[in-house]
């Protein structure tokens, strides 16, 4: 019975972040983060600490942060909106501690800087920039999905990526979830996954496609094909 339970307990806790995603447009294969992509892999890891004790519990006022209560795993932080663990508890964020834990894509902390450019700057290979911004990807599906990644670039360094994943959940609502790469030194130094409990309109969403256009035009002149 107590197998059942924690059984129970883990589908609610996959349910309570992108649950609804599964109902919106699936990117296939055009080589974007995509929300079934993000699923799987929080899947694993949230069967990974079925068995194991926070570090810090219990979980007290103490571990709250803008992101939620940080719970305290060997590989990671998970970030929930309550101290307590149950059937209504919403994971909010992870925070990768550990250069053994592999995010999608074969990504780690540690991972060489051109991993990620390979990996989500194909329609940029030539890393463009304004200056501060490398536009990556963007796939527009709406007004069931869109997906889009940019990378922050100083003298010609990355320092940070960000992957953006917006699935329909309800009539003009959205989520806002998707993995930011910090580097330091040509190597990826912090993975952070965010905003599995945050949504946005699609007026947000229009917002974000067109200041990425934008920035691709200034660029290039030209845009980069929405697919």
């Amino acid at each position: 019975m107590r197998w059942k339970r924690r059984g129970a307990f883990f589908l609610c806790l996959l349910m309570t972040f992108l649950g609804c995603a599964f109902m919106g447009a699936r990117a296939d294969e055009t080589g974007v983060l995509s929300e079934k992509e993000l699923n799987g892999w929080l899947e694993e890891l949230l069967r990974s600490t079925l068995s194991q004790q926070p570090g810090n519990a219990p979980v007290g006022e103490e571990s709250l942060t803008e992101d939620g209560y940080a719970f305290l795993y060997g590989q990671a932080t998970l970030f929930y909106d309550k101290p307590q663990l149950d059937q209504y508890s919403k994971l909010q964020a992870v925070s990768v501690t550990d250069d053994s834990l592999v995010t999608p894509r074969g990504i780690a902390i540690g991972s060489p800087a051109q991993m990620l450019i390979d990996t989500y700057g194909w329609q940029n290979p030539g890393l463009l920039t304004d200056g501060f911004m490398a536009p990556f990807y963007v796939l527009n599906q709406l007004p069931q999905a869109a997906y889009w990644a940019w990378a922050q670039v100083e003298d010609d360094r990355v320092d940070m990526v960000n992957c953006y994943i917006h699935v329909q959940v309800d009539q003009d609502v959205y989520t806002d979830a998707g993995i930011q790469y910090t580097l330091e030194d040509g190597l990826i130094s912090g993975i952070r996954v965010y905003g599995l409990g945050s949504l946005i309109s699609l007026e947000d969403v229009l917002g974000n496609l067109e200041a990425y256009g934008q920035t691709q035009t200034a660029i290039s002149g030209d845009s980069i094909p929405a697919q």
